[in-house]
């Protein structure tokens, strides 16, 4: 009863805040495409969906592994999870084909299968539709962890990721109306802890993950009206098939609505519901609500945000937690940015972003991460001849963070990587360098980290170092070289059966070739150093591996 009470007090604040807006008379405006200025850009909630009307012009695509936050980490294979892109750097968006399609495989039979196509139905409507299929299946060496004395001994792997997004989308006259749909399975295998004898049945170690999402929003597209509005409603549903079937659903609705003061100022109040449902009785139903009511000044020089993150709970963890939303910018010599942050919030640890930090995790009930403070100062700039530059410090305290450090060693015999929840404290300090100009991209970015605690037991995926450097240059006109290296340290913990992980050291290469107008012939080749490490702890990532294929814009 109190969930449903909940789920109508958040849809009466939304409806009253629409109401308010279509009560309102305002000028007729015939612009078909009329930009709405918002704090960030309107991004459906649907998981995975492609951005219709949306083509970038960017590089060509490549076999990259996506960054690596502080506490995120990677299948143990290359992932393309964006939506396709045009070939050409220099290619117009109004130029771009509406079709886009590759195909690449490699050794450890790493797969690479991507189809994006944009249908313009109308001036008003546009249909997007995108699929892809990737992963490996190949042999891999076991990595050294207290729980096992088989290190180095094979373990046949298999992991492979399918998607279907399919979204379309309306422009009316004062708003923008657009749904979607998301299809995705996870299918892949455990390796198996009873090699020494202890462990007499076993259950299978094969995993297989179905999430499928609904979406529907709108958002307003005249400037004449007195308040500017976007709504959603969403829909996601996760089930985990063995050893026991275990399903999550989700009712995600979220809003923003606002009114401009004058051309300089506006006020307005964001907020987010999640209704969270289990099929399971080890878990329990809950409902959230995430209020973020705010005020925003902006002219030449200054852009200034005065805000509070207020959350509330029902059913699950603290009832109440408050966060500032604060930020400033100053824009002097014309180039030069300075900024400051002071952020925070709840992040939900439902089962789309268990997978998503390690995909091997044993399920169980967490409570959601909040982030108390997360203060960042930095200085940015634009220094001409193609250099920019970023350099930056910051502070995050974080309650309830998940952390990986152990394996589930009882009688499931299967090696599942256990999560806690910790309240974690860190420092950060790091700059970011880039040029562009001509023939080269580079980019190159360093980011110390200072754990409090930094030798317990959660602190052992945690990053000590991280720095990323990648390199494109354009050879020739049809022939794009690039090359990138990865190095992240962990933390030396020197507690009760642990141990420092080897850091992650990866170094790749790879090129791509224009055939001819609209197809291209690429290859990518990955931890050419054939190192060790885990982005999984407990799972080895891939030695050397390469993929090659081709690509089609029509």
């Amino acid at each position: 009863m109190k969930q449903m009470n909940n789920m109508l007090f958040t849809a009466a604040l939304l409806s009253l805040s629409l109401n308010s807006v279509f009560g309102q008379t305002a000028k007729k405006d015939t612009t078909l495409n009329r930009t709405v200025v918002v704090e960030k850009e309107y991004n459906p909630d649907i998981m995975d969906a492609s951005k219709v009307n949306v083509l970038p012009k960017v590089k060509e695509p490549s076999i990259t592994k996506k960054a690596i936050e502080y506490n995120l980490s990677l299948l143990p294979f290359t992932s393309l999870d964006y939506v396709m892109q045009p070939i050409t750097q220099s290619l117009d968006q109004a130029k771009a084909k509406a079709g886009y399609a590759r195909l690449g495989y490699g050794n450890n039979g790493n797969v690479d299968a991507k189809f994006s196509y944009l249908f313009n139905l109308s001036k008003r409507d546009n249909l997007g539709v995108s699929a892809s299929l990737d992963g490996m299946n190949g042999t891999l060496k076991l990595p050294k962890i207290f729980e096992t004395t088989y290190q180095g001994k094979d373990w046949k792997s298999r992991y492979y990721k399918t998607k279907l997004d399919v979204d379309y989308q309306h422009i009316f006259d004062k708003s923008i109306f657009d749904v979607a749909v998301n299809m995705g399975t996870d299918n892949f295998n455990y390796y198996q802890l009873n090699q020494t004898g202890l462990i007499s049945s076993m259950p299978t170690d094969k995993q297989h993950h179905s999430k499928w999402s609904l979406h529907a929003g709108i958002k307003s597209n005249d400037k004449n009206l007195p308040l500017q509005f976007l709504a959603e409603t969403n829909f996601l549903s996760f089930k985990q098939s063995y050893p026991d079937e275990l399903t999550e659903r989700i009712w995600r609705t979220k809003g923003d609505v606002y009114g401009m003061i004058n051309e300089q100022q506006r006020v307005g109040i964001k907020a987010e519901m999640n209704n969270v449902f289990y099929t399971s009785e080890d878990y329990k139903n809950y409902s959230s609500v995430e209020l973020n009511p705010y005020y925003a000044f902006s002219n030449e020089s200054w852009k200034v945000r005065l805000g509070a993150h207020v959350d509330f709970s029902f059913g699950k963890g603290k009832s109440i937690q408050a966060a500032p939303d604060l930020e400033a910018q100053y824009l002097f010599s014309k180039s030069y940015v300075a900024y400051m942050k002071i952020g925070g919030g709840r992040e939900l640890n439902d089962f789309r972003r268990l997978e998503s930090l390690n995909p091997y995790i044993y399920f169980q009930p967490f409570n959601d991460s909040y982030n108390q403070l997360d203060a960042i100062l930095g200085l940015k700039a634009n220094v001409g001849e193609g250099f920019w530059f970023d350099v930056f410090s910051g502070y995050s305290v974080v309650t309830d963070d998940l952390c990986f450090f152990n394996l589930n060693s009882n009688a499931s015999g299967i090696a599942k990587p256990y999560a806690e929840t910790a309240d974690t404290k860190h420092f950060y300090v790091g700059s970011n360098l880039k040029y562009s100009k001509g023939i080269a991209d580079l980019s190159l970015k360093g980011t110390y980290y200072s754990w409090k605690d930094s030798n317990a037991a959660f602190m052992l995926m945690k990053p000590k170092f991280d720095l990323q450097f990648n390199a494109d240059i354009k050879v020739l006109p049809q022939l794009t070289i690039d090359a990138g290296y990865w190095y992240i340290s962990r933390n030396n913990v020197e507690t009760y059966s642990y141990s420092k992980l080897d850091p992650i050291n990866d170094l790749s290469l790879g090129a791509t070739y224009s055939l001819f107008r609209g197809v291209s012939i690429f290859a990518r080749i990955d931890n050419l150093l054939n190192q060790t490490y885990q982005y999984n702890y407990s799972y080895l990532a891939q030695g050397i591996n390469f993929l090659g294929g081709l690509s089609f814009q029509f």
